[in-house]
């Protein structure tokens, strides 16, 4: 590059580096003269409930001498008023406000905005609240959640949750309500040093009657600390067969080779068993190797016998497995009786060959028939005739009178591999009992077969309609084991004329944590036809007993042991146990400690022992015992 062509280049930068000298000095002049009348800042952008807020404040222009007030005010997400407050500020104008976060009135999770004024001046400055409830959103002080989404009837519900922040004495509240809303049940629940809680009820019963989504609401202490979580309910499957996978003809012939491009109808037979309709099912099937899904729905009546199909064309030969589900729904897919699994051969077309005699077959899908019912029938030709036509001539009914004649082409017989199906209604036509005659001929062969007919209409078993009954046991009474209760098992039976035992679903379940005190359980059966029997109840019984000394106790008299603590703080400490239940020993106690007094060496030795387990709670407890009647420990 020549001198002439840099020249310009370095001008140029001397000109902005000068200029850059100017912007410089202009802006520190700009600041300078900028300082807002009041400005603000906080110790944090972002608070979560019972958090200390610390606001410092500087007013530019104050005048001590003035004796105005300062003022400053807190807005929520929905602009409502949550804090508020006045004060006079130092004699230099800056000074701290401080709050804390939370409150019957911080309900929302958001940006809060803090307003300040000073006569005519005013500033704000924004800060991000996380203890509320965000708008349409869940209570972060609380969580509750279910083992799994959705339940049977007779399953138990395991319910969950965790605090935040703990309360002592303060239980959760679980809350279920019914898909309309109403009460399933509630109950109050116990929250850990762990700050976890648990409860369990059983999918079912009376008042969880329907199919649904069920909502959960766990609250603690009060409404703004609450959660909420859901799960499906699934009722107990009707009594419904599904049976005989197969696949058939476009007329219903059962095939037991199907071919490449052939098309076939896979189907299975359903029957309704309950002596009330089935609103809604779903035939659904998978072919597994080639990944197709379809299904059709509809309806049955009372003891409704029916066989659906879909159609499905093989585009090549192999060994296919088939998926065939009847479901109440698609979206949850709840099993109205156990799917069936089928498997189909297709193999290459191939000719017959044509090196043995013509033989025509003739056959039915079963040998009795009656009124309404529709008679299969297939026709097998070994030998296939060109231009020949398969004719049936009569179906004579029991005098010998003919009923109809039907005639099937060469080319359906072509199209059809030489084997057809019709399909002939027993309808008014047939009408007498007795046995009736098909008589086809192809060629030179004729073949007589003969059919049986009822008229009458077939006869179905006489409906279930006697629910069952709940033997009620006798109440149950127990000694808790430790200060939340005590697990009870017991067992409810219902018997039923039909179905003899029936297993009752009850609430609270068996083998669930019953509190201290009287709860009462409400059992409900319901037999294979839905009769449900009369709901019945009974009680469990938790006493309390004289001693109760929960394991963790052991690590505070470890301390004292261990010298970790003195005798003072160990008295405390046992006072506030017993005051808040966590230890109960049987006496009566009045208030106060009373310092200055030697405790025995025993005492001390016994509690040693028992936190390494060589003596019991008993024996700890008269310890104790001994130090409130000695007047050392006074509660």
């Amino acid at each position: 590059m020549s001198l002439e062509k840099k020249i310009p280049i370095i001008v140029l930068s001397i000109i902005l580096f000068s200029y850059g000298i100017t912007m410089s000095t202009s802006e520190v002049y700009a600041d300078s003269h900028n300082i807002p009348p009041i400005s603000v800042s906080t110790d944090s952008e972002k608070y979560a409930d019972g958090d200390t807020i610390i606001m410092t404040v500087n007013i530019k222009n104050y005048d001590p001498s003035s004796g105005h007030a300062f003022t400053w005010l807190i807005k929520s997400p929905d602009n409502e008023d949550v804090a508020i407050g006045q004060l006079v500020p130092s004699y230099d104008g800056s000074f701290q406000v401080t709050i804390v976060a939370g409150g019957n009135m911080w309900k929302l999770s958001g940006d809060y905005i803090i307003e300040f004024r000073y006569g005519s001046d005013s500033g704000e400055t924004t800060i991000v609240y996380t203890g509320g409830n965000a708008p349409g959103g869940i209570q972060n002080s609380i969580t509750v959640t279910t083992d799994k989404a959705s339940y049977s009837e007779g399953e138990v519900v395991l319910i969950t949750g965790k605090v935040r922040d703990l309360y002592s004495g303060t239980p959760a509240s679980v809350t279920v309500l019914h898909p309309d809303g109403s009460l399933v049940s509630i109950s109050q629940v116990s929250v850990g040093y762990d700050k976890k809680f648990g409860t369990e009820i059983t999918a079912g019963g009376a008042l969880m009657d329907i199919a649904g989504t069920y909502k959960i609401i766990a609250q603690y202490g009060n409404a703004s600390r609450s959660a909420e979580t859901t799960f499906f309910y699934k009722t107990a499957p009707t009594n419904i067969s599904f049976t005989n996978p197969r696949t058939v003809d476009a007329f219903g012939n059962s095939l037991d080779t199907v071919y490449v491009a052939q098309q076939v109808q896979i189907t299975a037979d359903i029957f309704n068993n309950n002596n009330f309709s089935q609103d809604f099912f779903i035939y659904h099937i998978t072919i597994r190797e080639t990944g197709l899904e379809a299904w059709i729905w509809g309806s049955l009546s009372p003891y409704q016998i029916f066989s659906p199909a879909l159609s499905w064309i093989p585009t090549e030969p192999g060994i296919f497995t088939v998926d065939i589900s009847l479901f109440d729904n698609m979206e949850n897919k709840n099993k109205l009786s156990e799917s069936l699994t089928l498997q189909i051969l297709v193999g290459e077309f191939e000719e017959p060959t044509h090196d043995h005699e013509t033989l025509l077959t003739i056959s039915t899908d079963k040998s009795t028939y009656h009124q309404s019912e529709g008679i299969r029938v297939t026709y097998d030709i070994s030998k296939r005739i060109p231009d020949e036509e398969l004719i049936i001539y009569l179906y004579y009914d029991t005098l010998g009178n003919p009923i109809s004649t039907t005639t099937i082409s060469d080319y359906v017989l072509s199209s059809q591999l030489s084997s057809v199906t019709t399909f002939f209604p027993v309808d008014n036509r047939w009408d007498q009992d007795g046995r009736y005659t098909i008589i086809a001929s192809y060629e030179d062969y004729t073949t007589i077969i003969g059919v049986d007919v009822v008229t009458s209409s077939p006869s179905y078993p006489t409906p279930d309609t006697t629910p069952p009954k709940i033997l009620k046991p006798t109440d149950i009474i127990v000694d808790a084991e430790n200060q939340y209760g005590a697990r009870v098992f017991y067992d409810v039976l219902a018997i039923d004329e039909t179905d003899q035992i029936v297993r009752p679903s009850c609430n609270p379940s068996s083998g669930s944590l019953f509190e201290v005190g009287k709860t009462r359980i409400i059992c409900n059966a319901r037999d294979s036809s839905g009769n449900k029997a009369t709901p019945i109840s009974f009680y469990v019984t938790v006493n309390s007993p004289e001693v109760l000394i929960p394991n963790w106790v052991k690590e505070v008299a470890a301390f004292w042991c261990n010298d970790t603590i003195n005798d003072e703080s160990f008295i405390e400490a046992v006072q506030y146990l017993i005051e808040n239940g966590v230890i109960r020993v049987s006496l009566n106690y009045d208030s106060g400690v009373v310092t200055g007094q030697i405790i025995p060496d025993w005492v001390k030795n016994n509690a040693c022992w028992w936190s390494e387990d060589l003596i019991s709670d008993d024996d700890f407890a008269s310890g104790l015992e001994y130090l409130v009647q000695q007047g050392i420990i006074k509660v």
